[in-house]
Formats: C-alpha cells, structure tokens, sequence
C-alpha cells in the first residue's frame, strides 16, 4: 500500500480494505519521502524487532513510573518480552497503535504522579458537591 500510495499518489479503495485505510501507509510513503527510503520492503522487516523493543522499553518506563524498585520494572519488561506473541509487530497500523497506545499510558502514569493542579482540586471540589 505505502508502494502504491508512492507511486500513484493516491489510493484506489476499490483494491483492498487497507486502501481504505492508509493513514499509516500515507505517512510511511511521506517519511520514505522525506529521508530518501523510498522503498519500504527494504525497511519493512526492520519494523518487527524495532517495535519490539520499542514496547519493551515502554513498558519497562510505565513499571519504573509505578514502582522505583529495578528488579521489578526488568522483570515486567522481561515478562512482557516473554510473552508477546511472534509476528504480531508486523508493518501495520495495528503495531503502531499498539506502541502510541503504550507511550498514552507512559504519559498518563507520569502525569498522575505529580501533586494535584488547582483546576483539578476544583474540579474535584464541584463533583463532591454535586454528588451529595
């Protein structure tokens, strides 16, 4: 598809459900333009292991967020390694979505750890009243 979109321009929904879809395979096409790599089989492959330990060290940021203990943030990482399923980091929206989705909770873990802002307190203040 990003090969197609490269070539053409555009895409052509009529050939395939991913057609309809090409926000990942647009953006890919626009980056293989940017940095020159205008050929994305030859980077295609490189995606699995790259997201691969791209997730691992995410979610070894979102372990050292809850808990300061090293052990335990390298045992999450190493069990989440482990266990993460052959070929599922393929070059595809859905391994890309997956990676954003890990750096969302990476954000929201460290944005819980600060002390409340005043909109907060205030906002927690009005839901307190209103539920009385």
């Amino acid at each position: 598809v990003t090969r197609y979109i490269e070539q053409q321009g555009s895409v052509n929904p009529a050939i395939d459900i991913y057609q309809r879809w090409p926000g990942f395979f647009a953006w890919t096409a626009e980056l293989g333009e940017l940095t020159g790599f205008l050929d994305p089989v030859r980077y295609a492959g490189l995606l699995e292991p790259a997201f691969a330990l791209l997730d691992a060290l995410l979610v070894f940021a979102i372990a050292r967020s809850i808990s300061r203990d090293h052990r335990w943030c390298w045992s999450a990482a190493t069990l989440f390694a482990l266990s993460n399923w052959v070929a599922q980091n393929y070059f595809a929206p859905q391994a890309f979505a997956y990676t954003l989705q890990l750096f969302v909770c990476l954000l929201l873990f460290t944005a819980l750890q600060s002390p409340p802002r005043a909109a907060a307190l205030w906002l927690e203040r009005l839901v307190r009243r209103v539920l009385r």
